[in-house]
């Protein structure tokens, strides 16, 4: 009798010991779960920040280039002003001096004008090169951190079976 009471006590201790493991892993998966649920959010939370960054850079962009395209109509403007007038002087019977000084300012004008424009204009290529490269970092890094996460749920799924065979 006293060896079945103890076979008894012994097995219910043990299922006890089970049972409190059994709901020590589970609070600790539960636990893993939520701090992956965090970290899931605060990348995504990153990851639209980062694109509205680059989204306000790329508006900004636009802006720059609008201007300097603009410039660069303007520019070309007065070039054609420019070339009228020193064609028109040129071509009168009696050049005037002035007209003539006038049309080569306005010609100089326009080529300094044309030239600062490139230059924005090759800088603003520059920035949006740079803008293209880092979005297509961003989507790399969203896709790399995508498969990740799938790998780790794959990892844990693999994990808990194993612990579930022991058991």
């Amino acid at each position: 009798m006293k060896r079945s009471v103890r076979s008894a006590h012994t097995a219910y201790q043990a299922r006890l010991k089970a049972e409190k493991l059994e709901v020590e892993r589970k609070r600790e998966e539960a636990e893993q779960k939520k701090q992956e649920a965090e970290r899931a959010k605060k990348a995504k939370e990153e990851m639209d920040k980062s694109r509205q960054s680059l989204q306000k850079s790329e508006d900004t962009l636009m802006q720059e280039e609008e201007v300097v395209k603009a410039d660069l109509k303007v520019a070309d403007e007065l070039k054609s002003d420019a070339t009228a007038k020193l064609h028109d002087a040129l071509s009168a019977t009696a050049i005037n001096k002035q007209s003539v000084n006038i049309a080569t300012m306005m010609l100089h004008t326009a080529t300094t004008k044309r030239d600062q424009a490139m230059q924005s204009l090759q800088k603003t290529g520059e920035k949006r090169k740079m803008l293209t490269d880092n979005q297509h970092k961003l989507q790399e890094k969203a896709v790399s951190s995508t498969v990740n996460a799938a790998e780790k749920k794959g990892k844990a799924k693999v994990t808990q079976t194993a612990k579930r065979a022991k058991a």
